[in-house]
Parts: structure tokens; sequence; C-alpha cells
């Protein structure tokens, strides 16, 4: 079975969370409705949208400091071809996160901390402007 691109609703994917916060983490273009049986996954410099088609994805995620909004994103609404672009930091968290538990399971007797980036930038809606 081809999942809908949207069959996991905003909310699932925001649960607990405000959505300026998640929307400021990831974003999506393209067909929301379209059927994928394939995805290209890029979470690096190198991972170009180009190549997931060239490849055959049918859905492409790549990270946001890789993508160019005036050209990818535009293509990807006009072709109706599934993008999700993801905050580069919040792409590669996850494994700084497993990587910290993997040296102190090997080093006890240290110390070892994980400073989380996530997504420092603040989000100001239209209008909240005061005077």
């Amino acid at each position: 079975m081809n999942p809908r691109c949207g069959q996991a609703s905003w909310r699932d994917a925001s649960r607990g969370r405000s959505a300026e916060s998640v929307s400021l983490a990831w974003r999506f273009y393209g067909d929301l409705e379209r059927l994928v049986g394939s995805l290209g996954l890029g979470t690096g410099y190198a991972c170009e949208r180009w190549t997931f088609v060239e490849l055959g994805a049918e859905m492409g995620v790549t990270i946001d400091d890789r993508i160019k909004t005036w050209t990818e994103t535009e293509w990807a609404d006009d072709a109706g071809f599934p993008m999700v672009v993801i905050h580069h930091g919040t792409s590669e968290e996850w494994g700084v996160r497993r990587l910290r538990e993997i040296i102190a399971g090997q080093f006890p007797e240290l110390l070892v901390k994980m400073l989380p980036q996530g997504f420092r930038c603040r989000w100001i809606p239209a209008g909240a402007r005061k005077e």
C-alpha cells in the first residue's frame, strides 16, 4: 500500500508543540495527496533533490541549508513533487544524542552532556509588532 503524503496528520506531527515551532522545523512542498512508494532521503549537504528524481524517488526529504527555496521548492509545488525540507540541526540532533549515549556507556567515569541545538530562530507572526 502506498501511503498518501498527508496520511500522517499535521496534528500527529505537531503533538504537544505549537504550530509555529513545527512549521519552522520542517516545510512541505508539492502535492500533499500524491501516493508515494519510494523516498529520497538526504540530510547532509550532498542531498540534491534533482538526484532523488533521477534515481526514481517519488518524494524527497532534504535539509534547509541545502535547498534553494526560489527554485527547488517552487519546482516541487509546480510539479507536485512531494518534498519535506527540515532544519539541518534538527536532522542531526538524534545522531548526536545517540553518540552521547555511546560515549557515556564506554566511559562511565566521564560526565558526557549533549547540548541540544533545536531550531533556535524566533517566529514573529504577521501583525505582532507592538507600537
